[in-house]
C-alpha cells in the first residue's frame, strides 16, 4: 500500500500542495534559477572523495546509475523577486511526478517529472571562476539522498528486499513503541501490542499492490514481537481500520484498541510529540513516521555517523551494528533502489 507523499497527513494539514502552482509559476518566470546538468555533475565529481560514509557511498551509486538526470537543482539567491516558501525550503520533496503540472510543463518540459532540490544552502559561486563550490557537502549529500529514495519509492511496486523492508518494519516498530511504552509505564505484554501495531502499518506502507492489508506479508515475519497466533490476533482487532489502509489517525486508533485504559486519549498529535526529536529536525521526523523513505533516510542519516537522537534508540535495542552491517551493504547492493529513470 504505497503511500503518496501529498497524502500525507503532516503534508495535507500544512495546505503545502495549495503552494505548488505558484512555486512551479516561479521557476518558469525564472528559468535561470535552474543549475545546467553539467555544472551539477561537475559538483558530484568533485566531492565523491570527500566523504566515504554510508550517505556518500549511497550518493555514489545515484551518480553511477545515472540518477542525478531525475533531479532539477535550483540557485535562487540571485533572483530579485520573493521565493516562494515552497522553493526556499529544503525539508520537503517535491516530486513534479507527484503533481498535476500539466500546464506548467508545456512551458518548462525539462521540469516533468522531475524532482526538485533547492542547493542555495549548501553550495555557493567562486567570485574567481564563477563556478558552482559545495560548502556542506553532509547536507548537499543529503538533499539528493532523501529525495532519491522517494523518488524510488514512488517508482516502485514492494520498494524493498524482503530483509530490507522487515529490518525496517523492525527499527519502526521497536522504536515508536518503546517511546510510547516508557512516556505510559507499559508492561512488557502492552508494549508488544503495541509494536505489533506500528509493526503492521510499515508492513501496509512497504508491501506491493497485490498484498494482503489486513494480514500483509511482511507483518507475518514479525516474529520478534510473537507467535503467529498473536499476530493474527493483533490483526484481527486492528482489521475494521486496517483493511481500507491505516493511515496515521487510524493508526492511533489501534493503538487504543490494543492498549490499557490510559491511553484512551491517544491521538497523533500524541505520537508526534513523543518521537518528534528522533530525527535532525522535527519536520524530517514527522514525515518520518508516515512515509518509509524518510523513516529510511533518517537510518542512513545516524548510520552515517551522524548524532540524531535515533542512533542512541538503535544502540539502546542492539540494532546499530545490524544496521552498519547487514543492512547496509544490502541497501548499496539492492539494485532495484537505483532504477529511477524519470527522463
Amino acid at each position: 500500500m504505497k503511500r503518496k507523499f501529498f497524502d500525507i497527513g503532516f503534508i495535507k494539514a500544512t495546505g503545502i500542495l495549495g503552494q505548488t502552482p505558484r512555486a512551479l509559476k516561479y521557476i518558469v518566470e525564472n528559468r535561470n534559477c535552474i543549475i545546467p546538468y553539467g555544472n551539477l555533475a561537475e559538483m558530484a565529481q568533485n566531492i565523491r572523495l570527500i566523504l566515504k560514509t554510508p550517505m556518500a557511498e549511497f550518493f555514489d551509486r545515484i551518480i553511477d546509475t545515472k540518477g542525478l538526470g531525475n533531479f532539477i537543482p535550483l540557485y535562487l539567491t540571485e533572483t530579485g523577486e520573493s521565493i516562494p516558501e515552497l522553493l526556499a525550503q529544503t525539508l520537503i520533496t517535491l516530486d513534479i511526478k507527484q503533481l498535476d503540472t500539466n500546464n506548467i510543463t508545456r512551458s518548462l518540459p525539462e521540469v516533468k517529472n522531475r524532482m526538485i532540490v533547492n542547493l542555495s544552502s549548501v553550495i555557493k559561486r567562486d567570485p574567481n571562476t564563477g563556478r558552482f563550490v559545495v560548502n556542506a557537502v553532509d547536507n548537499f549529500l543529503g538533499l539528493f539522498v532523501k529525495n532519491y529514495l522517494a523518488a524510488s519509492y514512488e517508482d516502485s511496486d514492494g520498494w524493498l528486499s524482503p530483509y530490507l523492508g522487515e529490518f525496517t518494519v523492525r527499527t519502526y516498530s521497536m522504536i515508536l513503541s518503546s517511546l510510547l511504552s516508557r512516556y505510559y509505564n507499559l508492561s512488557i505484554p502492552e508494549t508488544m501490542s503495541v509494536m505489533s501495531v506500528f509493526a503492521l502499518f510499515q508492513s501496509q506502507l512497504l508491501g506491493d499492490e497485490r498484498d494482503d492489508l489486513v494480514f500483509p506479508a511482511l507483518f507475518r515475519k514479525c516474529t520478534y514481537i510473537g507467535s503467529m497466533q498473536e499476530l493474527q490476533g493483533v490483526a484481527k482487532i486492528c482489521e475494521p481500520y486496517s483493511e481500507q489502509g491505516l493511515t496515521l489517525d487510524s493508526l492511533c486508533e489501534c493503538i487504543k484498541e490494543v492498549s490499557p485504559e490510559r491511553l484512551a486519549n491517544f491521538s497523533a498529535h500524541h505520537l508526534l510529540s513523543l518521537a518528534g526529536n528522533l530525527g535532525p529536525d522535527s519536520i524530517t521526523t514527522h514525515l518520518a513516521i508516515e512515509y518509509p523513505p524518510y523513516w529510511l533516510y533518517v537510518l542512513l542519516l545516524a548510520l552515517s555517523g551522524n548524532k540524531i537522537p535515533i542512533i542512541y534508540q538503535l544502540n539502546g535495542m542492539r540494532l546499530a551494528q545490524e544496521g552498519r552491517s547487514k543492512f547496509l551493504q544490502q541497501l548499496m547492493c539492492y539494485d532495484n533502489l537505483f532504477t529511477v529513470n524519470r527522463g
